[in-house]
């Protein structure tokens, strides 16, 4: 269960190369592939999105230094690049604050999610995108994943597991000192089997509503439908005997069995694979203190990354609370963010990222947060990705007398 880390020291490299070209400095560090200053550790890990909020895709120094520095405060250790490869300015941050990186390739392969997305040129392009992600990681410490693809449309099928197999062995035949992972969607990898494993859920589940909302396309649309895997019923789905026929191909390729949405599979993967690590690579983040237990308690799971750390452009609505009968994922305007990510669009920590930060073992205090008193007695939307519409605030003009509804997190038998 052990990971390799950041070192705590970084070192400066002056290559002499030509006396016509100016002094080059170059920093790097050393790893050690077997523990973290001798602890063993685990990832601690939050999704980030490839812009930096209202600032765009940019990847600016001072706003990548900050994010990570946020992130790092807020009890994180490690970062997923998604789905993206990181910038040299986030790995620079990532180096001098010790935050471990998971460094994705890309969102899709030969099969598009969008009309004119990265698959028109993936298959040309792949080679090349990973020899530059490596020779741009190759001195970065931080970096200890490379992660192939992100729910990838095809990884169920004979063709996906061959891509990945071809684009795991580039990474390694170019970086032989660090490992390789996929983020597998369930959803996604079942392709033709869909029917027949959502055919057994709802026998079991008869009761389940339909998916609601999204506006029928992209991704909105596969969030839409994703609500429906969480609880029992996402547990009962993760581990279907076709969905593990499905992603076997892409498994056996990877150092680490990365998994998104499929946490009922975590243990299960252990079974089948006892000689490989298995990382939560995206998951709900309300399902923190059950995901936490289960990295605790499994020596073969190396950690779980949130979907997602900081909030960003896109997926407009996924997390915002309507009250007014409003469906999530429904491109309600104004909406034009996600407002899922433990910090807000400005940096701003949400209650959940103090929960997060208690249930990691890194908080001893409790920390109260008060639900929303406009909405007392009001029903809202939700979707897997929503904790609580509630803030740390005892200033409510206009309540005065009633009744507040008040959250007190703690790793304690009691608080006062």
């Amino acid at each position: 269960g052990a990971v390799s880390a950041a070192a705590k020291q970084l070192y400066a490299a002056q290559p002499n190369v030509s006396k016509a070209l100016k002094n080059l400095e170059e920093e790097y560090g050393l790893r050690i592939f077997e523990r973290i200053n001798g602890q063993t550790v685990k990832l601690r890990g939050a999704c980030i999105h490839h812009d930096n909020g209202i600032l765009g895709a940019a990847t600016l120094p001072d706003a990548e230094e900050r994010r990570i520095r946020q992130l790092k405060e807020a009890g994180f250790n490690a970062i997923r690049s998604s789905h993206h490869p990181a910038g040299r300015a986030l790995l620079d941050a990532c180096d001098r604050y010790g935050v471990l990186v998971m460094d994705e390739l890309s969102d899709v392969w030969n099969v598009r999610k969008n009309p004119y997305d990265y698959a028109l040129y993936f298959e040309q392009d792949w080679k090349p995108t990973i020899q530059k992600m490596v020779a741009k990681d190759y001195n970065h410490p931080s970096v200890i994943l490379y992660c192939v693809g992100n729910e990838i449309s095809e990884a169920g099928s004979e063709s996906g597991a061959e891509t990945n197999r071809r684009l795991c062995n580039t990474f390694r035949e170019l970086d032989p000192t660090r490992y390789t992972t996929n983020a597998l969607n369930g959803l996604m990898a079942a392709g033709y089997r869909l029917r027949e494993i959502m055919g057994d859920v709802m026998r079991k589940f008869p009761a389940q509503p339909g998916p609601s909302g999204g506006d029928g396309g992209g991704s909105n649309a596969l969030n839409s439908f994703m609500s429906l895997m969480s609880g029992e019923k996402g547990d009962y789905f993760a581990t279907h005997p076709l969905l593990t026929e499905a992603l076997s191909g892409c498994e056996d390729s990877c150092d680490v069995i990365g998994l998104n949405y499929l946490t009922g599979r975590h243990v299960l993967e252990h079974e089948l694979h006892p000689h490989k690590a298995v990382l939560g690579t995206e998951t709900y983040p309300a399902d923190i203190v059950r995901l936490w237990r289960i990295v605790e308690e499994n020596p073969h799971m190396i950690g779980d990354f949130t979907w997602a750390g900081y909030d960003y452009l896109g997926e407009a609505g996924c997390g915002i609370f309507h009250y007014d009968g409003g469906a999530n994922f429904s491109s309600i305007y104004p909406e034009r963010t996600a407002y899922i990510g433990d910090l807000d669009l400005l940096g701003n920590r949400r209650p959940i990222s103090y929960l997060r930060e208690i249930v990691y073992g890194l908080r001893k205090a409790p920390y109260l947060a008060v639900l929303r008193m406009e909405h007392n007695g009001q029903t809202s939307s939700k979707t897997p990705w929503m904790f609580k519409d509630n803030l740390s605030s005892w200033t409510w003009p206009g309540f005065e007398g009633q009744t507040a509804s008040v959250d007190v997190y703690s790793a304690s038998e009691e608080v006062e």
